[in-house]
């Protein structure tokens, strides 16, 4: 077996102002909101969110012995989840549902998209993401 190596052959460690300036400089607020603003746009566009909400709501049907009365939604895009609990009659005991999506205008068309929502539920979106 060899001796581990001494602590002599190591490169100094950098001091931890130099590492945080160097985190800060590697996750750029604004080309994250680009990027982030384009996916929301080029998803609109795409049904696969509607089939995973409707697939998720029809896996929920085991647990219907037990109302929903809050719920947090992460990535919700447009809604679809929501539009499905209400169809299938989830949200006759719910309360509150929490939607959080990192695109504001995500968020605003989820809105538009379940607008006859029943007067008890509570609705409230968060535009949320990594650094919250």
């Amino acid at each position: 077996r060899r001796p581990p190596p001494s602590r002599a052959h190591q490169p100094p460690l950098r001091p931890v102002r130099r590492a945080m300036a160097t985190m800060q400089k590697f996750f750029n607020r604004s080309i994250k909101r680009i990027h982030r603003d384009r996916v929301a746009t080029l998803a609109a566009h795409s049904d696969i969110h509607d089939w995973f909400a409707r697939d998720l709501v029809d896996r929920l049907g085991f647990f219907k012995a037990r109302p929903l009365r809050k719920v947090l939604e992460l990535g919700c895009h447009k809604g679809y989840v929501l539009r499905h609990l209400q169809d299938e009659g989830y949200t006759k005991d719910m309360e509150q549902y929490v939607m959080c999506d990192m695109a504001p205008n995500m968020l605003e068309a989820s809105r538009r998209y379940n607008e006859p929502l029943p007067p008890h539920l509570e609705l409230h979106p968060l535009c949320v993401d990594e650094e919250c």
